[in-house]
């Protein structure tokens, strides 16, 4: 691989007598990664899916490693159940760290294509507050594919500045993740375009943008919250000078110390010294099994702006929800528990204690139920994707390898031996969706 003249001027002296190794891992095929989504799943249960090696990603739990020419995982049927998602083992590391809890109040900030927010989901057990946030409009259908694919219930999603989010959940979350855009050095080996794209001025002008997103994240974060801060590049002034700076300014928060040998990553390195900098790390492609990565926890030591208050819903009304409550009685032995808003015809559970959103742009107000058409509810998909096989009336099960679901995953209509009305359509006990059933024939899918 042909790297960039400038780049290796400046990353030669950053690594010294390691860079010819680094240079060398360049030349060696990227690594594979998959992550399990134990809301459906747990990872014993997982490996036994699927007649292939596995190997644990030490910063990650739920994440393995697998050789991508022993199985196309992406063609499994559960891949379409959400049983496990793709990731390249380093963009793990981050939100793991992170470590957020059941019932906290969390939020996902650069979140596309949607891999950290299911993690920090799975984490949080579908429970308290997962604000999950792209500014970019384009990018926010891939996030909300994977949201849904995953059976998330907990999430709010918006396509906002940090800016914007700043004026409303001010000292609000309890941790925040900042995937910040980057360079994409560290993706040199996994994504050649990455090398093509690279130019001089590329760190320095990121390095602004990365700069204001952290004062806006800072503005959002409680006292004795933490956020987590990670690149996919290499350049100090993205990485090492960006959190100094930052701690420069704001004496009001703290670095927290990675355990670097507990997970198998290294110490933050720069070409300054800086003790506080010791706490953070790195993920180097010479060194560790995964692309080029950098991290840093932070803590808010300091009182936080006063959080917003708690905002009213739109409840659904009496006849919406008798014709809710008809479908669930039909078709669900287990419903789905919360309180029940209502934006136009969509009904939906937001996540509780939420400050008032007017003005922000919504993609997703919270778990959406359904919608309300021609005086009945029909059925979102995701009510279906995030519920065990045992919650619904009627189901079939066919064995992944199925002509069956094959034919399902094609989008194909066939005759199947099943009493008329709404089912869940699963392989292996995990559900795919919802279809209609009508004389012994497939009429519709959700």
């Amino acid at each position: 691989m042909t790297l960039p003249e400038e780049f290796v001027n400046k990353i030669r002296p950053l690594l010294g007598e390691d860079y010819d190794a680094y240079e060398a891992s360049l030349e060696q095929p990227r690594l594979y990664g998959v992550r399990v989504n134990t809301l459906k799943i747990n990872t014993e249960s997982f490996q036994t899916l699927f007649d292939c090696p596995f190997q644990a990603v030490p910063w990650c739990k739920e994440g393995f490693y697998y050789d991508a020419e022993d199985i196309r995982l992406s063609k499994s049927p559960y891949y379409a159940a959400g049983l496990f998602y793709l990731q390249e083992p380093s963009a793990m590391s981050a939100a793991a760290l992170l470590d957020a809890q059941p019932g906290e109040r969390v939020l996902d900030l650069c979140a596309s294509p949607g891999g950290k927010t299911t993690q920090l989901a799975a984490a949080m057990g579908n429970t308290g507050v997962l604000v999950s946030n792209d500014a970019t409009s384009s990018r926010m259908v891939a996030l909300l594919k994977n949201i849904e694919l995953m059976g998330l219930r907990n999430v709010l999603v918006t396509n906002e500045t940090a800016a914007k989010l700043a004026l409303r959940f001010t000292g609000w979350f309890d941790k925040i993740l900042v995937d910040a855009p980057c360079s994409g050095e560290g993706m040199f080996r996994k994504d050649k375009d990455a090398v093509l794209s690279w130019d001089a001025t590329k760190p320095t002008r990121l390095a602004s943008i990365q700069y204001e997103i952290l004062e806006d994240a800072a503005k959002m974060l409680r006292q004795g919250g933490r956020l987590a801060y990670s690149t996919c590049t290499f350049s100090p002034e993205e990485n090492e000078r960006q959190i100094a700076s930052f701690l420069d300014r704001h004496h009001d928060f703290k670095m927290v110390t990675i355990k670097h040998e507990a997970h198998g990553i290294s110490r933050a390195q720069a070409d300054w010294a800086d003790e506080r900098l010791a706490k953070a790390a790195r993920i180097w492609p010479h060194i560790h099994k995964g692309e080029g990565h950098f991290i840093a926890l932070l803590e808010r030591v300091g009182v936080a702006p006063a959080a917003p208050s708690v905002a009213k819903n739109e409840h659904a009304d009496a006849k919406v929800l008798a014709l809710y409550d008809s479908f669930i009685r039909e078709n669900l032995v287990s419903p789905p528990t919360g309180k029940i808003a209502r934006h136009k015809d969509t009904l939906y559970i937001p996540p509780e204690g939420l400050p008032a959103l007017d003005g922000l742009r919504i993609f997703r107000g919270g778990f959406p139920l359904g919608v309300i058409k021609r005086e009945r509810f029909e059925s979102s998909s995701a009510l279906a994707l995030s519920l065990p096989m045992n919650a619904f009336t009627r189901l079939l099960d066919f064995p992944a390898d199925s002509e069956e679901v094959a034919r399902y995953l094609n989008g194909e209509t066939m005759e199947l031996d099943a009493e008329n009305g709404l089912h869940a359509f699963c392989t292996g006990g995990y559900p795919l969706g919802l279809v209609k059933i009508q004389n012994g024939r497939l009429k519709g899918r959700i």
